[in-house]
């Protein structure tokens, strides 16, 4: 079987430099320089091969072998250069193959980190194959997580992707994984990630989440859920949620406002440091859109709990409680 190619490092075009300044000499004139021979040209052909990549190419082969590992039914399909993603998942997967299954989805993360690699990455029709992996339960987990972060990376500020995704109906799939039963959370973690990079910063999506079943999703996923967890959880409200300088559509805001008291329920039940200024900053961010006289109807208790613990127990550390100290004056000087 074909083994996508490495990505070469720099320092070997260094030494291509070396080599070349050493077959020229400088003791001879210009007049007695003669042509590279054949040989020579066709070893220096080759090495030029092995050294500059093709995306497209590249993806195709990973797309096959990573469907060889995994999935059947259509290998002749997978075969064709036009559409080699055309797969089921297999029964019976051995878990030995898990670890080359990440090994080759971080390689072609790497790829679709570019934006016009993710644009043709969509057009090879590779999401189809990705969406397989990670509709089955029989994928292993590396395997699994690893294609959901090629998912995040793949529309991460990139609208054509985006939309690609969002018309395949892929929220619906990310939110199904997060619910899956039995699932582990580090594949949850990179599923949410994928989730997170279609919704922001894209206007459709956005409000097809906020819509629909987004804010209860939310809220589920922050019930006993790790402290990574709803820091990522916090992070992508908070891009929803906008500031004082670019407010959130009311009917959003209306959306995902038991999704705020819950985050606001974080500055009492956590003490993690990192949790307590992001929730103190979403609520400045929401008292900047004039919604302070609301928080305090809504969550005052919840909110005057928070403060007492705060001037209890402030964070051992100057810096870090002066931050606290300064969101909580920004909320009191709110109108």
């Amino acid at each position: 079987m074909a083994e996508p190619k490495k990505q070469n490092s720099p320092f070997h075009w260094l030494g291509l430099l070396k080599w070349s300044i050493e077959q020229h000499s400088s003791d001879l004139p210009p007049s007695e320089w003669k042509p590279m021979k054949e040989e020579d040209k066709a070893w220096l052909r080759e090495v030029m091969d092995t050294m500059v990549r093709d995306d497209a190419q590249e993806m195709k082969l990973i797309l096959k072998t990573v469907g060889d590992l995994f999935l059947v039914a259509s290998k002749d399909d997978r075969a064709d250069s036009k559409d080699p993603t055309q797969c089921e998942v297999e029964e019976g997967l051995e878990s030995d193959k898990d670890e080359r299954g990440q090994e080759l989805l971080e390689e072609l993360e790497d790829i679709v980190c570019q934006i016009d690699a993710a644009v043709n990455f969509v057009k090879l029709k590779g999401l189809e194959c990705l969406s397989e992996l990670l509709r089955s339960s029989q994928i292993p987990p590396l395997t699994r997580g690893a294609a959901a972060g090629v998912m995040a990376t793949l529309s991460q500020n990139n609208p054509p992707v985006q939309e690609a995704m969002l018309q395949a109906g892929y929220m619906v799939l990310f939110s199904d994984l997060l619910q899956e039963e039995g699932l582990e959370e580090s594949v949850k973690l990179r599923a949410f990630g994928a989730l997170s990079s279609l919704v922001r910063s894209h206007a459709e999506a956005e409000s097809a989440f906020s819509a629909t079943e987004g804010p209860e999703l939310l809220k589920i996923l922050l019930r006993g859920a790790s402290v990574r967890f709803k820091r990522k959880v916090l992070f992508f409200t908070k891009a929803l949620l906008g500031t004082g300088a670019e407010p959130a559509p009311p009917a959003r805001v209306e959306a995902f406002w038991e999704v705020v008291g819950a985050l606001a329920g974080l500055l009492v039940t956590e003490d993690d440091l990192e949790l307590r200024e992001n929730a103190l900053q979403l609520l400045v961010n929401l008292g900047q859109q004039g919604l302070k006289e609301r928080l305090y109807a809504a969550y005052g208790a919840a909110l005057d709990e928070a403060r007492g613990v705060f001037a209890a127990n402030p964070p051992p550390e100057p810096e870090n409680a002066q931050r606290q100290e300064q969101l909580w004056k920004a909320l009191d000087d709110l109108s």
